[in-house]
């Protein structure tokens, strides 16, 4: 924190000095010292996130939550992402509630999607819930560059990134995947990756199906809606 605080401050400087310069030259200057700001924020924000997850400070408050809710927010704050790189973002419905930590979960998916979004040029991304028994899986599919066999057992550490070896900072700095494994962890749940290159990648997690309406209880959920099928995976 007595890190951020300085480096907050030094964005509000760099927003009042642009109001105070008229020349095209130096108000791009000016342009660049916030966008190198907001990426220092965004690497402070990841590492203390991590040191929290590692130092076992986080604290989990399970209850049970309806998925749809999740996926309605996530559109919205996604779906202006989308259109700019011109892909399509899809969330397929659904009725079925997690058992988790709301928070938690929620985390994991959001980043899971801005990886998507982040590594996809053309075609889009699909959120959907897939029912296994008791179990729920999310799963993030996009139709972005793939990751090569060979890379898919780095992807998760920290600072790995696949396609990047000019380090652009607008692909992030490598930690959303390694906090989501972490997080996964906490959760006592699974993360898993298919993918191919040139043919997109489906990243999922599990968690615990819970019964509908019960904000809550524990337990599974009664038999409900039939279990859909598994899909091939996007072509970009």
């Amino acid at each position: 924190h007595d890190l951020r605080q300085p480096l907050h401050a030094l964005g509000l400087f760099a927003a009042s000095l642009r109001g105070e310069v008229s020349l095209p030259h130096a108000r791009d200057l000016v342009g660049k010292i916030s966008r190198c700001v907001d990426d220092l924020e965004k690497m402070f924000g990841e590492l203390m996130d991590i040191s929290r997850i590692d130092a076992g400070t986080v604290a989990l408050g399970p209850c049970n939550f309806p998925l749809q809710d999740l996926f309605d927010r996530m559109r919205a704050d996604f779906q202006p992402l989308a259109e700019e790189k011109r892909l399509w973002l899809r969330f397929r419905p659904t009725r079925e509630w997690a058992r988790s930590d709301p928070l938690m979960f929620e985390r994991i998916l959001r980043n899971l999607l801005s990886n998507a979004l982040r590594y996809t040029d053309h075609g889009g991304v699909l959120v959907a819930c897939r029912r296994r028994g008791d179990t729920l899986w999310m799963e993030v599919r996009d139709s972005g560059i793939g990751i090569p066999p060979a890379e898919q057992a780095r992807i998760f550490e920290e600072f790995y990134q696949v396609g990047n070896p000019e380090r652009d900072r607008s692909k992030g700095i490598g930690l959303g995947l390694s906090i989501v494994r972490r997080l996964a962890d906490l959760l006592g749940e699974e993360v898993a990756l298919r993918s191919a290159p040139g043919r997109g990648s489906t990243f999922r997690f599990s968690a615990r199906r819970a019964k509908p309406g019960a904000a809550l209880a524990d337990g599974p959920a009664q038999a409900g809606d039939a279990e859909p099928q598994d899909e091939p995976l996007l072509v970009a």
